[in-house]
């Protein structure tokens, strides 16, 4: 259990006690974070017959007017192909997604939103906004400018971690392609649930 009233304490005497344990800090602060996002939109998602994993990729979708094809999706959300399989036949299935053309290879035919999944994004898209706005009350423009910045950088050290540091000297074979962040927290977090 954390103890919020102490966790996000900044200054001299807590700097002093997380010396050396920046790690679980870091660790502890992004799984809660992940973890209390992922409950919350699998609760409001649920009104829609949706997951979070549903909702990464109709908001590609959405973002793309003339589709995506299973394999750009799985590229983007740094996922497999398999996981697309399942996910795009949940979403077919729900009316919200639809292959353009209907012949073909599915891998190779591009999937877009049905009208009734662009009128769901729409209405997720006002409840992401509302989230936004309440949980970001009383952070400054230039917090979030600060916030994004170290946010990028750390992602982008996380990815350029050389393979014998990432396993602390063990090596890898494979290093993950991070491509979406967004997308990779909500894929391993929705095999959590």
């Amino acid at each position: 259990v954390i103890d919020k009233s102490t966790f996000w304490r900044v200054d001299a005497e807590w700097e002093m006690l997380l010396n050396g344990e920046r790690y679980t800090r870091f660790s502890i602060a992004v799984e809660h974070m992940a973890k209390t996002l992922q409950k919350y939109k699998n609760e409001k998602l649920a009104s829609f017959g949706l997951r979070s994993m549903h909702l990464m990729f109709m908001f590609q979708l959405n973002q793309a007017e003339k589709g995506l094809t299973g394999s750009e999706l799985a590229a983007i959300c740094s996922v497999d192909k398999a996981f697309i399989s399942r996910v795009t036949g949940e979403l077919c299935g729900a009316g919200y997604v639809e292959y353009k053309d209907k012949t073909g290879s599915r891998y190779k035919n591009k999937l877009v939103l049905t009208e009734v999944g662009r009128q769901v994004m729409a209405q997720v898209n006002a409840m992401i906004d509302d989230t936004i706005a309440a949980v970001t009350s009383g952070i400054t423009e230039e917090q979030f400018r600060t916030f994004y910045t170290v946010l990028g950088t750390i992602d982008r050290n996380l990815e350029n971690l050389p393979d014998d540091t990432a396993a602390g000297g063990a090596e890898i074979s494979e290093k993950p392609d991070v491509k979406n962040i967004y997308c990779i927290m909500e894929s391993e977090n929705e095999t959590e649930v």
